[in-house]
């Protein structure tokens, strides 16, 4: 009984530190972003998701309640992907931005989206902004981030 108690012991220590074990990700063939103090395109439409609202370009278009948009603001509804008053906010900035391209040739609509959201914002809410830019034109995805050395 007490050589099973031993062997029982070892087992979970054996256990403990696999689970410990920092986590090796196969990288090979993997080019892992990084977060850089890069200055974002300037002529980027900036929409911010902070834990109230949505806001494109400083203008608030959807007010959010704990972390979702409310259904009726949704094509779809309550889990729709998406939201209707950002489409309608990003499609009139990059209708503005295209417009100042035809005025500026060599400052082209690019497709760029400059997104800040708070670090509690759920993945899901962040899938439908992303979701609902691309419909409106925006291919391209800059993140604000906080760099630490």
């Amino acid at each position: 009984m007490a050589l099973l108690d031993v062997a029982a012991i070892i087992l979970i220590l054996v256990l403990r530190s696999l689970a410990s074990m920092p986590l090796a990700l196969p990288v090979n063939g993997i080019d892992l972003p990084r977060a850089v103090n890069a200055q974002p395109a300037s002529d980027a439409t900036t929409i911010a998701i902070t834990a109230d609202h949505l806001i494109v370009n400083d203008r608030p278009v959807a007010r959010l309640r704990r972390g979702q948009v409310a259904a009726d603001a949704k094509r779809d509804g309550a889990d729709g992907f998406f939201i209707t008053p950002l489409h309608e906010a990003l499609l009139a900035a990059a209708s503005g931005e295209r417009l100042l391209a035809q005025l500026e040739p060599d400052r082209p609509f690019d497709g760029v989206a400059l997104v800040a959201a708070d670090r509690a914002v759920p993945f899901r809410l962040l899938s439908e902004v992303l979701y609902t830019a691309g419909q409106a034109g925006y291919g391209r995805f800059e993140f604000a981030v906080v760099t630490t050395r």
